[in-house]
């Protein structure tokens, strides 16, 4: 079973049937909360080079919910 497509920037994605959020760790974070979350899917992040640094970060952005990841390398 594939997870459901949403456009970028959509906000948080649910699991199938309704269930827990993927982001709900984040989401429970009074510093961070839904609104919060919203802002991060929706939020471009450019990360320049895609080596020992830049491959772990992208997954990190990637894993967070960053809407839009851009790179640049040589």
């Amino acid at each position: 079973h594939y997870p459901e497509l949403r456009p970028r920037g959509t906000g948080p994605r649910l699991a199938a049937g309704g269930g827990m959020s993927r982001y709900q760790r984040q989401q429970i974070l009074p510093e961070i909360g839904a609104a919060g979350q919203a802002r991060i899917g929706a939020a471009p992040v450019l990360v320049v080079g895609a080596g020992g640094l830049g491959v772990p970060a992208l997954q990190y952005l990637a894993g967070a919910g960053i809407g839009r990841t851009s790179r640049s390398t040589r």
